[in-house]
């Protein structure tokens, strides 16, 4: 990590290192960290990169508002958030989304299906299943108990299917929520249990 526009990558433990692509933007790479694929950089500026190939390919996520540049960012222990701190005192936050993952292996379901979140109870984490028979734009969003939308784990294009989500509710309180799947007119609904 560092100079203007250099990332190197190690998958041996150091014994050898790989240049990835060049980080786009101008300016010293300050900090970097990730989970899985997903990674973000962030320059001596005030902008925030993101890969979500392994440092293959970088887009712009943030510009952070005034002029500070971000000099320290760290992964929540949890894995559910990015924290990044810039020269001037300001703080962002991101809070990371689970990407969808499809099952292999299995034929395209014949109906739409919302299946019960495991486990539940849950704390803080939970997956979600539902199938979908045809690919088309799917929303999967989380409720709590007065109807206010507490996260959207999903909204765009899912291939014909058998699909997961894990939830973390590490920022949410105690509670019930209802998780909604909506394609096209079909609509289901189910309840899950968080407890801390």
């Amino acid at each position: 990590m560092g100079g203007e526009s250099a990332l190197n990558v190690t998958t041996n433990r150091g014994m050898m290192w790989d240049t990835t692509s060049a980080l786009p933007g101008s300016g010293s790479i300050n900090s970097l960290t990730g989970v899985n694929n997903q990674w973000w950089a962030a320059r001596q500026n005030n902008m925030i990169y993101t890969s979500t190939d392994g440092g293959n390919t970088w887009t712009l996520q943030y510009t952070a508002p005034g002029s500070g540049a971000y000099y320290a960012m760290a992964k929540a222990r949890n894995d559910s958030l990015i924290i990044a701190v810039r020269s001037d005192g300001g703080i962002s936050a991101y809070e990371i989304q689970t990407p969808v993952e499809v099952t292999t292996g299995e034929s395209a379901p014949l109906t739409f299906n919302l299946s019960q979140n495991y486990p539940n109870p849950f704390n803080p984490a939970t997956n979600i299943v539902f199938d979908v028979p045809e690919a088309g734009q799917v929303n999967l969003t989380i409720y709590n108990v007065l109807g206010e939308e507490a996260a959207v784990l999903v909204n765009g294009e899912v291939t014909a299917g058998r699909h997961q989500v894990t939830f973390n509710a590490s920022s949410l309180p105690s509670g019930a929520y209802f998780y909604k799947l909506q394609q096209n007119n079909s609509v289901l609904i189910k309840k899950m249990l968080l407890l801390k």
